[in-house]
């Protein structure tokens, strides 16, 4: 019996939902006044989401200091972080592998090949971002370690954005295509 990439992806969807689903849970253990952010103007509900871009002492301590008696979700939260930066480069490299086989224009074909590799990398900048977090949380209070962790954070947003922007173009022949193989 042979696994094809379509299968394959579709178990690798389901598991990051999954764990994404688990995730917005523990964010929201942690959510209150205090952790609420404004980010390129848009106001982010999400605790996990603006310590990530907290980028000086006084936030970051003021956040850690409301989260003082829910330090066991956080850490919960970064070993689901750590599983889910293991599974979301996969699945959408997976994607982009099919929409560079599968999708008609050929310049969408070679941006998705080409771009494929780059979007595994985003994984490591999550796992740099998350080393420097926990480094903060459990270690030293440096300055340079949120600055940094909102460096790699960045840099991995702008990734998976880069990425989404090419996704999204060929998702219907994707989904076409997908249904059929899956359904044979």
């Amino acid at each position: 019996m042979s696994f094809s990439k379509t299968r394959l992806l579709l178990v690798f969807i389901l598991l990051t939902v999954a764990v994404m689903l688990a995730m917005r849970w523990v964010d929201a253990q942690l959510r209150s006044a205090e952790t609420a952010c404004h980010i390129l103007g848009v106001k982010v509900d999400s605790p996990v989401l603006c310590f990530e871009f907290a980028w000086t002492n006084e936030k970051a301590d003021a956040t850690l200091a409301s989260w003082d008696e829910k330090t066991y979700y956080l850490t919960f939260g970064f070993g689901l972080d750590f599983l889910f930066l293991l599974l979301y480069p996969v699945t959408l490299f997976l994607v982009l592998q099919l929409i560079s086989k599968y999708v008609s224009p050929e310049w969408l074909k070679r941006l998705a090949t080409f771009f494929a590799p780059a979007i595994l990398v985003s994984g490591l900048f999550d796992a740099m971002e998350n080393i420097c977090l926990l480094r903060y949380i459990f270690g030293h209070h440096d300055e340079w370690l949120l600055k940094a962790a909102g460096i790699f954070a960045g840099i991995k947003f702008a990734v998976l954005v880069v990425g989404g922007l090419i996704i999204l173009p060929g998702l219907p022949t994707l989904f076409k295509v997908s249904w059929q193989k899956f359904t044979q």
